[in-house]
């Protein structure tokens, strides 16, 4: 099984056109992830057109400031957000995001319900609300 995830990070970070899609995000530290311009020289566009699809973001709110950190000359309203679970393990009604466009099929504030993430295991227990998204979700390589 082919396995990504990311556990205590601090971001995942955009400066170009880029897809996120079949990752499980554990305790991301500040955002789950960055909409960044690095240069503004002659030539180069607006860092827009990303996409965020079929993720797990398991955070706490003492940890994550916002799920999305902005940066100037940047064109957040291009982003696609899609079919992401966001839940918020100290507080689950604070699980819904606020993202730069609204997201399509979210699921917000149900228990992904990790196997053991405290021990490296982010595969999902049977009867998870995400068994079709996250790291363990991952289709071929060639979907």
């Amino acid at each position: 099984m082919r396995v990504h995830w990311v556990e205590n990070a601090n971001s995942l970070r955009w400066d170009r056109r880029g897809v996120f899609r079949y990752n499980t995000v554990y305790r991301p530290k500040r955002w789950a992830l960055r909409i960044l311009q690095e240069t503004v020289a002659p030539g180069f566009v607006p860092s827009r057109n990303g996409v965020y699809s079929d993720n797990i973001v398991v955070f706490r709110s003492d940890e994550m400031v916002d799920a999305v950190n902005i940066g100037p000359n940047t064109a957040p309203s291009t982003f696609r957000f899609a079919r992401n679970l966001w839940y918020c393990i100290d507080s689950p009604g604070r699980s819904k995001p606020s993202l730069p466009t609204a997201e399509k099929d979210g699921i917000y504030g149900k228990d992904p319900l990790l196997k053991d993430p405290s021990r490296g295991d982010f595969g999902v227990r049977q009867g998870s609300p995400a068994a079709k998204i996250g790291a363990h979700a991952l289709p071929n390589a060639q979907n």
